[in-house]
């Protein structure tokens, strides 16, 4: 059913730009998501660690970076991460 003749002009242009909006920070995100995949790619890459069996997890305003097996377990120092 269309509605267009029952929206205000001020409602028709909040939509459309809160949808453009939308989109837009919905395409960043999907770059920054694959560019975050690369970088942790690479790091792990670097550091010699099966990317098969473990991940990268980090709160940078904490200063936390964890390697975690991909069944959610924590590796402690000492573990076998190296491929």
């Amino acid at each position: 059913m269309d509605i267009k003749e029952k929206l205000t002009n001020k409602e028709k242009e909040g939509l459309a730009s809160v949808g453009l909006e939308l989109n837009v920070l919905k395409a960043v995100a999907s770059q920054k998501e694959a560019q975050l995949r690369m970088m942790v790619g690479q790091l792990l890459d670097r550091l010699g660690i099966d990317k098969q069996r473990y991940f990268l997890s980090f709160n940078p305003g904490e200063n936390v970076w964890e390697v975690k097996l991909k069944d959610g377990v924590i590796v402690k120092p000492g573990d076998a991460l190296y491929n």
